[in-house]
């Protein structure tokens, strides 16, 4: 069941990935897991255990493709490969960390329940993460203030931005600090 909910769930992905805001998506998706494990956790029929195989599968299935798509759009193609290294690091800490607490708690408690309750608000939590979640500079902003790549640090509010954009030098017009083709 639950793996026919994630498939849903990507289908799902294709309509409204590009219609609706993917940080609103990806929070609500959150707490779809959040409440997927929460009725895992309490389960005392088997509704509950049908409603978690759904809740957490078209979660799963819907985030995904989106996460990839908002890596784009946040940091753009060049950076894609580093922020998705950087992504599969801290995937990995939560994969081993997940259980380890989980185990921790039911250990200490005698059941997994406060475990199992402790990562679904962490998991909750991260729809709050997902709706705080900006990009840094809006690309109108960057087009606007004629800024080409390379640049590290823009401060807007001082001296205000152009009213339009700088022109792109001519082709093979020589750029300033770039050397001829004849190597100069």
């Amino acid at each position: 069941l639950m793996t026919a909910a994630q498939a849903a769930g990507v289908l799902l992905g294709f309509a409204v990935g590009d219609r609706w805001n993917k940080r609103y998506v990806s929070g609500a998706c959150m707490l779809g897991h959040m409440v997927g494990m929460l009725m895992l956790t309490y389960a005392v029929h088997p509704l509950m255990l049908g409603i978690f195989a759904v809740a957490h599968g078209v979660a799963w299935g819907l985030r995904g493709p989106l996460m990839q798509a908002m890596r784009a759009d946040y940091f753009g193609l060049q950076a894609i490969g580093m922020i998705m290294g950087l992504s599969a690091v801290l995937i990995a800490i939560g994969q081993v960390a997940g259980p380890l607490v989980a185990g921790a708690f039911a250990d200490a408690l005698g059941n997994y329940r406060a475990g199992f309750t402790v990562l679904a608000l962490l998991a909750g939590s991260g729809s709050i993460m997902f709706m705080l979640a900006k990009k840094l500079l809006e690309q109108r902003d960057v087009h606007r203030a004629g800024l080409r790549r390379g640049v590290a640090l823009v401060v807007l509010g001082q001296a205000g931005a152009p009213d339009r954009p700088q022109q792109a030098p001519a082709r093979g017009a020589e750029r300033p600090g770039q050397r001829g083709a004849q190597g100069d």
